[in-house]
């Protein structure tokens, strides 16, 4: 074979190899746009489905409402701090407290007020019945039967001390503290001395007004 033969021959062979070589640096070259292409694929469906569950949680526990009963819209105050007895109040607000009973004992006991400050008490019917809604805080001139419908006592407190929360037959008894402008409480206004002997009837239903419990 010639030498000319053979420059051709290496020649030829060095093309094909640079073509195969060619060839070969195509195919990664898909190879690692196809993976890229596939991450891409993949991070973009785990952050689109990311974004729907963190919608989906904001839209149901955004828009999450506690159903609240008939008998407990017509009981249940906004609360209180039943421990000490002081009401919630807002800035320039009443003082809201919610009234329970427990045995013969109006709840919280006592009830803390302040002087000049619009008082509400929100009555629990579910747990003050008979003649215990009859309610009476005679030192400071309060007096209502309260019902499904209308359980709430509105008023102000024009004078501080200490006062008897009762019903209207003396046998569910209460305290109501009412607080000066200092936060004190004079001693020298107390009328539970003068609380009335428990007794009698209130003719309802011809066999007692069940003052022991709900109706």
């Amino acid at each position: 074979m010639s030498r000319k033969s053979r420059r051709r021959m290496e020649r030829t062979a060095q093309r094909e190899q640079g073509a195969e070589e060619s060839r070969n640096e195509n195919k990664n070259e898909r190879r690692e746009k196809g993976s890229k292409g596939t991450f891409i694929k993949y991070a973009a469906v785990v952050i689109v489905t990311l974004l729907v569950v963190f919608a989906a949680r904001a839209f149901l526990f955004g828009n999450t409402v506690n159903p609240v009963s008939a008998s407990q819209q017509q009981g249940l105050g906004t609360g209180a701090d039943t421990t000490t007895g002081t009401g919630t109040q807002g800035s320039g607000s009443p003082i809201e407290v919610r009234v329970t009973m427990t045995g013969y004992n109006y709840q919280p006991n006592p009830i803390r007020l302040k002087v000049g400050v619009p008082a509400r008490l929100v009555v629990d019917l579910n747990t003050v019945g008979g003649c215990m809604r009859s309610i009476q805080i005679p030192g400071l001139g309060v007096s209502k039967y309260v019902s499904p419908g209308d359980n709430v006592i509105e008023f102000t407190p024009t004078k501080a001390g200490t006062f008897r929360m009762q019903c209207s037959m003396g046998m569910g008894q209460g305290v109501v503290i009412v607080e000066d402008a200092t936060g004190a409480v004079p001693a020298g206004t107390n009328d539970l001395a003068s609380a009335p002997a428990a007794g009698g009837s209130c003719g309802a239903g011809g066999g007692g007004c069940g003052c022991g419990g709900a109706r």
